[in-house]
Order: structure tokens, then C-alpha cells, then sequence
């Protein structure tokens, strides 16, 4: 679902569960956005690129999220959506570690790096400032001041983390840490 906006010329690469829909909807009736391409599917940067060649000299942009946070976020999204009924959150981080598991084949699951790939994402933004950074991003990627709402939010609850849990996303997810600059907590001894 990459917002792409000829006039500014710019490309927002939404990463699933790290506020894309509600930056899409704050930002997709400034002119110059594509109304064709805005409810397609996922795309990586390199899928926008090879759709558009015409892109190649585009600010591409995305937010990154704690890889932490960002699990939790999309085991409350599976579940609410009825997606993810095989366990708890013990089971859902397991079955993440599983190279061959079905959750590999939904675009939610898959690391953030993935979105970003092979394509020049010059400008990251992260989830966790996102409500302070707002203001001064909208008026540079619209030129004018836009509302950043709330949507597609899953129910906040709280997730139980063991040490299980944090050496499973701290291994699957390993790359976004790197990305985003986050601290990943310390694993088992003995964790892989």
C-alpha cells in the first residue's frame, strides 16, 4: 500500500502495524497523490520501483517500529481478526521462529527490512515519535498541515514476555533492530 505523490514526489512504503493506515488516511487527499495505487497490496520499495520506474528520483519514506512492540501489535491484529487462533502469545512468537510456518506467507508478519529492500528508503521515521514528529512531517511531505489519527489500532492488552518470547522476536527480527537503531534485550544464554 505505497502512497506515492507525483507533485511532492515522494513514496511512503507502509509497513504493516506501524501506523501506515492512519498516515495514508492523513495524507492521501493532498494533491498529488495517486488515488489508483492506494488500496493495493503491501509493496516493498523494490515492488514500487519496478511498477514505476518513473519513481527512481522519489524521497522514498517509512516508519519503523520497536520489533517488540510491532509483535505484539500483530498478534492482537491476527487474533482480533480471527487470523491467529493456534495459542497464545508464547505459541504465536514460536511459530515466528518456524521457517516453514504459515505466518510467513502474510505480509504482517514479515520484517520491516523486507519493506525497504531494494530501493533507496532515504528517510525513516520512528513509530515511538511519530505523535511529537507529525506536525513538522506533515508540512514537509504536504505543505500544509494535516491530522494524524488513530486507525486500524488493535486493543490494547497486556502481552505476557518471558524470556521465551524476547529470544524468538530478538532472532526472527533481528535485522529491524539493526535498522531502527533499537536495543534488543539480552537473550539466554544458549539462545539462537
Amino acid at each position: 500500500m505505497a502512497l506515492i505523490n507525483d507533485a511532492h514526489r515522494w513514496v511512503f512504503i507502509h509497513i504493516p502495524k506501524n501506523a501506515g493506515t492512519s498516515i495514508r488516511r492523513a495524507l492521501e487527499g493532498v494533491r498529488g497523490c495517486r488515488r489508483d495505487l492506494q488500496e493495493s497490496t503491501h509493496e516493498t520499495a523494490a515492488q514500487v520501483l519496478e511498477r514505476l520506474p518513473q519513481a527512481k528520483g522519489f524521497r522514498f519514506w517509512a516508519v519503523l517500529r520497536n520489533p517488540y512492540s510491532r509483535a505484539e501489535s500483530m498478534y492482537r491484529y491476527l487474533r482480533g481478526q480471527g487470523i491467529w487462533e493456534e495459542g497464545d502469545f508464547r505459541d504465536f512468537c514460536d511459530s515466528l521462529t518456524v521457517r516453514r510456518h504459515w505466518l510467513h506467507t502474510l505480509n504482517v508478519t514479515k520484517p520491516q527490512a523486507y519493506f525497504l529492500a531494494g530501493a533507496p528508503v532515504t528517510t525513516t521515521f520512528a513509530y515511538e515519535d511519530l505523535e511529537r514528529l507529525w506536525p513538522a512531517m506533515s508540512e514537509d511531505f504536504a505543505r500544509m498541515p494535516t491530522e494524524l489519527g488513530k486507525a486500524n489500532t488493535s486493543p490494547a492488552a497486556p502481552t505476557p514476555w518471558t524470556q521465551f518470547e524476547t529470544d524468538c522476536i530478538s532472532h526472527v527480527y533481528e535485522d529491524d533492530f539493526a535498522l531502527g537503531g533499537y536495543r534488543k534485550l539480552p537473550m539466554a544464554v544458549g539462545s539462537t
